[in-house]
């Protein structure tokens, strides 16, 4: 038998859907706020507006922390069910996902 232990503690995943709201919203007026500033830096101006939202509101390089967990799943009878290997593309978006 295997063990899977949260990534998070109990105590800190109950604070975020307490806060997940108001800090969502926090993090668009943060995100409009430097829309705004890259605007008033390029003129007004939209076509000459140098913004990107992940790359200048978002913290570099943080980890995605979505993980393909092995799962052998069996039938009634106790007969291991394969599953299908993933294709070049999957595993490709997958990893432009990351």
């Amino acid at each position: 038998m295997i063990l899977i232990y949260p990534l998070v503690p109990h105590r800190i995943e109950f604070f975020i859907d307490e806060h997940y709201e108001e800090e969502e919203q926090q993090l668009r007026k943060e995100i409009e706020t430097q829309r705004q500033m890259a605007l008033d830096a390029a003129g007004g101006d939209k076509r000459k507006m140098d913004f990107v939202e992940r790359r200048d509101c978002y913290i570099p390089d943080v980890k995605n922390f979505v993980f393909d967990i092995d799962v052998q799943k069996r039938t009634p009878k106790g007969e291991l069910i394969v599953r299908p290997e993933k294709t070049a593309d999957q595993l490709a978006e997958i990893e432009f996902q990351n």
